[in-house]
């Protein structure tokens, strides 16, 4: 993992009901192919079936539409408490 915060890249959706999804067979996607979480057997994230391809966001999420594992992931939101 990567700890540099300089090298994280925040990207904004361009179309908010597009945001963010959740299906049976997979965890979180946002943009709908944007960054795709899949488990695919048993909710396995660490087989290589997660991808991510510009479609929503502003910006790329993943420089490679290679298909990627994931160990763990964590999704915050970000409150207004006006």
């Amino acid at each position: 993992m990567n700890k540099n915060i300089n090298d994280h890249i925040i990207s904004r959706v361009k179309e908010r009901e597009k945001a963010i999804n959740y299906w049976t067979r997979y965890g979180p996607s946002f943009g709908f192919e944007d960054l795709i979480v899949f488990g695919g057997d048993i909710n396995d994230f660490r087989q290589k079936n997660n991808y991510c391809k510009k479609k929503y966001y502003e910006k790329n999420i993943r420089e490679t539409e290679d298909k990627f594992s994931v160990e763990e992931y964590e999704i915050f939101q970000i409150i207004n408490k006006n």
